[in-house]
């Protein structure tokens, strides 16, 4: 299903379309990533069922001459607690917001390298931390929309669309 998912997002792209999110996992309560029990097994699945359509779009893309205009981010909203025995199971893991891992090809990047480091327990960042205002950054970069670009809040008020960001120099 998945790869479906990926095959019909580059068909997307060779089509003009300039935002597509494709979703991995179940429902609430279903088989899905937020799993907080039987790590194993959840993780073993789901990265089974995502790791090689994933590969294939970026080699779809990058044979069509498309990964240097197109953007791929792979991640969750959130990490995982750094030890295990949390949510009434041994092996679970509660959401954890300080560290978290996720992966960004295409766009017209310098790839291949690895930025910032947490802590050996994966508890908290230990080099080069990365916000999510230098993530918004990071693709309000690559799609050229102004970083001191505003919207106007529910309650009329101007609110600055990247807040405590940069690009990731790095990449760029």
């Amino acid at each position: 299903d998945f790869g479906r998912k990926c095959l019909l997002a580059r068909r997307l792209v060779e089509r003009g379309v300039r935002f597509i999110q494709i979703y991995s996992g179940g429902n609430h309560n279903d088989a899905n990533w937020d799993a907080h029990g039987d790590l194993e097994k959840n993780h073993n699945y789901h990265a089974g069922n995502t790791d090689q359509p994933i590969a294939g779009l970026l080699k779809d893309l990058e044979q069509r001459g498309l990964l240097d205009e197109v953007m791929v981010i792979a991640m969750g909203e959130f990490g995982r607690t750094p030890t295990m025995g949390t949510q009434g199971s041994p092996d679970g893991r509660n959401h954890w917001p300080q560290v978290m891992s996720m992966t960004l090809a295409g766009g017209g990047f310098r790839h291949g390298q690895v930025i910032g480091a947490s802590d050996r327990d994966g508890g908290e960042p230990a080099e080069r931390p990365v916000t999510p205002g230098d993530l918004a950054a990071t693709v309000y970069h690559h799609f050229g929309v102004p970083l001191d670009a505003t919207f106007t809040d529910l309650k009329s008020r101007p609110r600055s669309i990247v807040e405590n960001g940069a690009p990731l120099k790095e990449l760029i």
